[in-house]
C-alpha cells in the first residue's frame, strides 16, 4: 500500500512492478492484493491499461 501511495492516483500500478520494487514474489503478492481489494482499500482495473491503485476516496 506504501508503494501505491507514491504512485500517481489515475495510473493503475502493475503486479510486476510492485513485486519487482519490494521483492514480493508474484504468488504471495496476489493474495495480499486480492484480500486488500476485497476489503475496499484498493481497485483494480483489467486489461491493457490495468493494474491496481489506492481505493480510498478523497471525498
Amino acid at each position: 500500500m506504501g508503494y501505491l501511495a507514491g504512485a500517481e492516483p489515475s495510473q493503475p500500478v502493475l503486479v510486476a512492478e510492485i513485486g519487482g520494487q519490494n521483492s514480493i514474489p508474484k504468488k504471495v503478492l496476489d493474495t495480499i492484493l486480492g484480500e486488500l481489494k476485497n476489503a475496499g482499500l484498493l481497485h483494480s482495473k483489467k486489461g491493457k491499461d490495468g493494474g491496481y491503485n489506492l481505493g480510498l476516496s478523497t471525498s
